[in-house]
């Protein structure tokens, strides 16, 4: 029964039809925001160690729902797992995503793209979701790490990253490389909840300052996806800010946190009915 539900839900991606909601309001519940500090940013915000393997049992990329809720993620005690339940960090996907892939040789062999590719992942509903943020498909995997199916078409804003020629880009060149990341769209962070809605969320590609090694760069998120069991119910919605972690009812988002010291967190909480 376990797989015919996983195949159920992938089929649904490309043949389901369903009226598609035009803001966050019609399918989500929006619940006062709360100030976080700068230590409680990058308590979200900040990429866990590589090296420490992703386990859905173990402390990575988990925190309280409490802790967010009261605007204190940054407190070690509040991380353990509550009465509240707990959420992921949307950071912690890349490790995710390595547990069950690797980046597309395609992505590997592009140049200048190394620079740029990472992999985001979810998981929730018996279902690990991953992509390479430069490009579709987003792969569905089996909680086994089985690829049962993929998203393969990217919405309307999207804006495909063309293949640049080797030798494209030298540092002489690096304003039209920065005019080349502005104009692409990326996969910024993934998201499961209820076990059954999947949010991909997308935007671009901002350098933020030259070093004399090369360029910092900063990705801004713009627009979300929603799918519902498989079927598209929400596409190119503005997103209120950088998704940062989602439980199994609700989805985080901090705004402010681009050159200010804290931020504001806001829950939107799932609405089923």
């Amino acid at each position: 029964m376990r797989v015919l539900a996983l195949l159920s839900f992938a089929a649904c991606l490309s043949s389901c039809e369903a009226p598609r909601a035009s803001s966050w309001s019609e399918l989500f519940e929006v619940r006062p925001a709360v100030s976080l500090t700068a230590a409680g940013v990058a308590a979200l915000v900040n990429q866990p160690n590589d090296s420490e393997p992703y386990s859905p049992a173990g402390p990575l990329g988990r925190v309280s729902v409490s802790s967010l809720r009261s605007g204190d993620p940054e407190n070690a005690d509040a991380r353990r797992d509550g009465a509240s339940g707990f959420a992921v960090t949307t950071v912690s996907g890349q490790n995710l995503a390595r547990s069950v892939t690797y980046f597309p040789s395609h992505i590997l062999d592009t140049p200048y793209w190394t620079g740029q590719m990472r992999l985001v992942g979810a998981i929730g509903g018996g279902r690990i979701f991953v992509a390479t943020n430069l490009v579709y498909p987003v792969f569905i995997y089996s909680a086994d790490g089985l690829l049962v199916d993929s998203i393969g078409q990217p919405p309307p804003s999207w804006r495909q990253a063309r293949r640049p020629e080797m030798g494209e880009f030298p540092p002489s060149r690096r304003a039209e490389w920065h005019d080349y990341l502005r104009g692409i769209s990326v996969i910024t962070a993934l998201a499961v909840i209820s076990d059954s809605v999947l949010v991909v969320t997308h935007g671009g590609i901002e350098p933020t300052r030259t070093e004399p090694d090369g360029s910092v760069y900063r990705t801004t998120t713009t627009h979300a996806d929603i799918y519902l069991s498989g079927r598209l119910v929400a596409v190119d919605l503005p997103t209120p800010g950088e998704l940062v972690a989602y439980s199994n009812t609700s989805l985080f988002f901090l705004q402010g946190s681009d050159g200010s010291p804290g931020g504001r967190l806001s829950e939107y909480a799932w609405q089923p009915n």
